[in-house]
């Protein structure tokens, strides 16, 4: 279960350095989504 756990963390913190980088063109507002009870993980713009 810990190993899990730390996957999760893994993929969150990927997902939030991914966020920081600002497209060249346009205003872009980017977002990510976290669904810890489903595990699912959403980075839009």
């Amino acid at each position: 279960m810990e190993r899990l756990n730390q996957y999760r963390q893994w993929i969150q913190q990927v997902l939030a350095r991914h966020k920081q980088f600002v497209p060249s063109y346009g205003e872009i507002e980017q977002f990510t989504v976290f669904d810890h009870n489903d595990d699912h993980y959403l980075r839009g713009s």
